[in-house]
């Protein structure tokens, strides 16, 4: 959120009550953020995974949306999935470059 107050994105994109229902959903520690983001505000994945690549600070770690139109949803799993490889495949290369806040556990897959 913190690059999303920067930028104004939900200023630029007439989406403040998007901004305040994520906020609110943040704070409480909701579940399942991302499905009604996706269902209703998908063009904000792009956005969310750089915020999160940024957040990473790994170039291995940078990902490349696809040029042919998908889903939301697809989107996110595949890049889910992506994500979860690189990262577990830099804890078995070089662990102490990932970020702990980074590293995954079984709890970010139940």
């Amino acid at each position: 959120m913190e690059d999303a107050a920067a930028s104004n994105f939900f200023w630029e994109h007439a989406d403040l009550a998007w901004r305040d229902w994520i906020d609110e959903n943040l704070k409480l520690g909701s579940n399942d953020i991302m499905g009604p983001i996706l269902e209703s505000r998908g063009y904000m994945l792009p956005f969310i995974m750089k915020s999160w690549e940024k957040r990473a600070g790994l170039p291995e770690l940078v990902h490349s949306i696809p040029k042919l139109p998908i889903s939301g949803i697809s989107h996110y799993f595949r890049w889910i999935r992506w994500a979860k490889d690189g990262v577990q495949t830099l804890i078995d290369t070089q662990e102490d470059a990932v970020p702990k806040d980074v590293r995954l556990t079984i709890r970010h897959f139940t």
